[in-house]
């Protein structure tokens, strides 16, 4: 139950972030991956040199993917928060609803 609420406000949080600011957020994550993902790779000769290359290769390789992976879930997150938040909204139980126990009596099955 605890996780669920923490989605929930995870998912109302997003779903009221403007629309500008996640413009904004995919555009800079967008140009703050691009550079990293564009640097030379270095080709690796002797492996005795390769515990010094590697870091930056996987930084590399990383910021490749990423940078379109973020922009593109900056983007998607708010109308996908706001439809969560919906349908989360429908699920809920009025305070005064009945119980099935209520009903029972009500229906003459009890």
């Amino acid at each position: 139950m605890a996780i669920r609420n923490d989605q929930s406000r995870a998912a109302g949080a997003v779903a009221r972030t403007p629309g500008w600011a996640c413009l904004v957020l995919a555009l800079a994550s967008y140009f703050a991956l691009h550079p990293l993902a564009m640097r030379p790779q270095t080709i690796v000769m002797d492996f005795s040199h390769l515990a010094t290359v590697l870091p930056g290769l996987l930084a590399s390789s990383l910021a490749e993917s990423l940078q379109y992976a973020v922009p593109l879930l900056c983007l998607l997150g708010v109308p996908l928060a706001k439809r969560i938040a919906a349908l989360e909204s429908c699920a809920e139980v009025p305070p005064n609803a009945m119980s099935a126990s209520e009903f029972a009596l009500l229906t003459g099955e009890a």
